[in-house]
């Protein structure tokens, strides 16, 4: 049997390159690895929370507000320091890193960009763009 030799993970994406079995086992096992590194990856599951609250949330939430869930009992230490030390700026900038997930507005209200609240403007409780 050849072994063969790909230069990145993104060359497996290609399905014409998975030709027989152990192609297709190696392709599996690379995705099983990568899948398991970034689910036990303390960002990834802060990142995920932060998504969560948001989708429950039934209005704007700042990011003061989120920044207050740190202390949450499923809110690890290692997710705490993986948003910048549990500091509103820190959370800022850690937000910030996914920009396809979350619209921080300048008068801090935070919202997913999926789910955008609909009637909802940038002025809630007093706070101004």
């Amino acid at each position: 049997m050849t072994e063969t030799t790909y230069t990145s993970d993104s060359e497996m994406d290609d399905p014409n390159k998975i030709t027989d079995a152990a192609s297709c086992l190696d392709y599996l096992k690379r995705r099983e690895v990568f899948l398991y590194k970034m689910m036990n990856d303390p960002s990834h599951k802060a990142m995920l929370y932060f998504l969560e609250v948001l989708m429950n949330s039934d209005s704007p939430i700042t990011v003061d507000q989120l920044a207050a869930r740190f202390s949450h009992k499923s809110f690890s230490m290692e997710m705490r320091n993986a948003c910048g030390g549990g500091s509103p700026d820190g959370l800022r900038e850690f937000l910030q890193r996914y920009p396809s997930l979350f619209n921080i507005k300048p008068n801090g209200q935070v919202t997913s960009v999926a789910i955008e609240l609909p009637g909802v403007d940038s002025n809630f409780d007093g706070l101004s763009d």
